[in-house]
């Protein structure tokens, strides 16, 4: 009776044992399915952050560019003159604005070398300056 007492103890022993290695195997893998789950969505949270961050960059950039190309419309290029009625053209272009009279831009306007208002329209057939109203400035 005892021997079956303690077949029966053993038995039971080692079958608690075959449960608790079993239920801490599935607790070792649902940690490491868990575990590989967690590092996924990281990796994926990461990538759309990148993601994020990239586009974010690439408005900012575009926006730049455009910033820069208006502030290029803007700044016309004008070129420093000096009027000169013995010349084809009725002026010369000089080196720098300290000898200039006008500034001519590309669409015939003129403006003064310093203080850049706008004098007048260049007429290139007359060579002379129209000037412009000071009620239209």
């Amino acid at each position: 009776m005892i021997s079956r007492l303690l077949s029966n103890r053993y038995s039971t022993v080692l079958y608690t044992d075959f449960w608790v290695n079993s239920v801490d195997n599935m607790f070792k893998e649902m940690t490491s399915v868990l575990t590989n789950l967690d590092d996924k969505q990281e990796a994926e949270k990461e990538a759309e952050e990148a993601e994020e961050a990239e586009e974010a960059e690439e408005a900012e950039e575009a926006e730049e560019a455009e910033e820069a190309e208006d502030n290029d419309s803007e700044q016309t290029e004008a070129l420093p003159i000096k009027l000169n009625k013995k010349t084809e053209l009725g002026y010369i272009i000089v080196d720098n604005e300290s000898l200039a009279d006008y500034l001519l831009t590309n669409n015939n306007e003129l403006y003064a070398p310093f203080t850049h208002d706008k004098k007048g329209i260049w007429n290139a057939v007359t060579k002379k300056l129209e000037e412009v109203d000071s009620d239209d400035e």
